[in-house]
């Protein structure tokens, strides 16, 4: 019997979000995430001196590059909720992924060393999409923003 009155209280605890409804969002917030990040393979350019001549030449990078393994990237914000559905804010990110290879005049150098960073900052504009809690208290939301990486 004790374990009956358990599961049912597992289960609607379980299902209570379902049955909450999504609030919009009035006043000020911190929002924060954190998730992986794939960078492509990126080209190199210029020049670099040939220390093996007799005497040290510039000479071009032909066909040089690096390709990266999945690192990861957070992100915090800070914006004003005006109550309707509508938010505005300010966002910093930051995203990192270690080198996994160098290429240079198509010879593949495995186990290269370095890492890729960026730093970035937007300013967003927001719309939560209110389904009626459907989605268990995710509301969807779509926008538009403008900065740099």
């Amino acid at each position: 019997m004790n374990s009956r009155k358990s599961l049912f209280g597992a289960t609607v605890a379980a299902l209570f979000p379902l049955f909450a409804q999504a609030q919009p969002i009035n006043g000020l917030y911190l929002g924060a995430g954190a998730g992986v990040n794939f960078l492509n393979r990126t080209d190199i350019t210029g020049t670099y001196t040939d220390p093996f001549g007799p005497s040290p030449v510039q000479r071009p990078l032909l066909g040089a590059g690096a390709e990266f393994d999945w690192g990861f990237a957070g992100v915090v914000s800070l914006g004003w909720g005006f109550g309707n559905g509508l938010r505005a804010e300010i966002e910093g990110n930051y995203r990192q992924n270690d080198t996994s290879a160098y290429k240079y005049d198509n010879i593949t150098y495995p186990g290269a060393n370095g890492t890729a960073t960026s730093y970035g900052a937007m300013l967003n504009v927001l719309y939560d999409i209110d389904i009626g809690g459907l989605l268990g208290g995710i509301t969807p939301y779509v926008g538009a923003g403008v900065g740099a990486i």
